[in-house]
């Protein structure tokens, strides 16, 4: 996380963030989302397992 912010604060002024922050905060949901959109999917795949294993 340190890192991200170091380089969108060697990226941008720090009052261009300021004006950016609907952005910058857009930028930081998606990729939260994008992190647990695999976190989710792991949460559901037990239960496909289960199903799929008295196939095998």
């Amino acid at each position: 996380m340190l890192v991200v912010v170091g380089v969108v604060t060697a990226t941008f002024d720090l009052d261009q963030l300021a004006d950016n922050r609907v952005a910058a905060g857009s930028a930081a949901i998606a990729l939260v989302g994008l992190a647990l959109l695999p976190w989710h999917w792991r949460a559901q795949r037990p239960s496909s397992h289960m199903d799929e294993t008295p196939h095998h």
